[in-house]
This record gives C-alpha cells, sequence and structure tokens, in this order.
C-alpha cells in the first residue's frame, strides 16, 4: 500500500497495529533513450542478456490494452534501435483500437527486455 500522509501524522501511523513497517517512497529512477526502458532497468533484463544471450527469440509476446497506435502513425520518424521493430510485430485484424498509445509504450518495454521477441497486440 502507498499512502502520501503529513509528517506531523508519522508518530500516529506508527502507533497502529496494523502498520508493520513505513518508509519514505522510492524515488523513481528513469532511463534515457529507446533502447533502455525502466522496465528493462527494473528486472534487470540486460543482465540477462549479457549473461546468457538470451533476447527474446523464438518466444512470440503477446500485449493486451486499449489502443496500439504505431510508431509511424503516432510518432513519425520513429526508428531508432529499441523502438518496436513493425516488420516484427502483428496486430491482429480490427484490433489497433482508439485511445491513449498505451499499448505502444507496453510493447516498446517489451521489446525494450525481450528484442529479438515478435511482438503480437489485441485490445
Amino acid at each position: 500500500m502507498r499512502a502520501f500522509i503529513p509528517v506531523e501524522s508519522i508518530e500516529d501511523l506508527a502507533a497502529l497495529s496494523e502498520v508493520e513497517f513505513a518508509r519514505p517512497a522510492s524515488i523513481p529512477v528513469t532511463n534515457a533513450g529507446s533502447v533502455t526502458s525502466q522496465g528493462d532497468a527494473t528486472h534487470r533484463a540486460g543482465l540477462t542478456r549479457s549473461t546468457t544471450g538470451a533476447n527474446g527469440a523464438g518466444v512470440k509476446v503477446g500485449v493486451l490494452s486499449d489502443t496500439l497506435m504505431t510508431a509511424k502513425i503516432r510518432y513519425p520518424g520513429r526508428s531508432s534501435p529499441g523502438d518496436v521493430d513493425p516488420n516484427n510485430s502483428f496486430i491482429l485484424q480490427g484490433q489497433a483500437g482508439v485511445g491513449s498509445a498505451e499499448g505502444l509504450a507496453m510493447c516498446e518495454i517489451v521489446h525494450d527486455l525481450a528484442p529479438a521477441s515478435p511482438i503480437v497486440f489485441a485490445t
């Protein structure tokens, strides 16, 4: 559970029998560049790729979300390594969805974790 409480209420929180521990919120850490996402760092996938050679080859990953607005449509000119490879992705017919492009972000994270894995998307 995450909660934001006023500093003056910390002692009251600590006195509750239901509270086992409390700590300050983690400070978000972001990684720049289109190749490495926070998901890659969080799951330490880079370490796995470098020590085992695993890169997702032969493993198809399905992503379910509200929408996938392709990089070429939503983000013109986006073609750097680490972006979702349109030649290695498949959108189920009629399943591109409409919305916030959350699915594209999810696909980019999957691609960062397993760059050789084909990605299938549906909404």
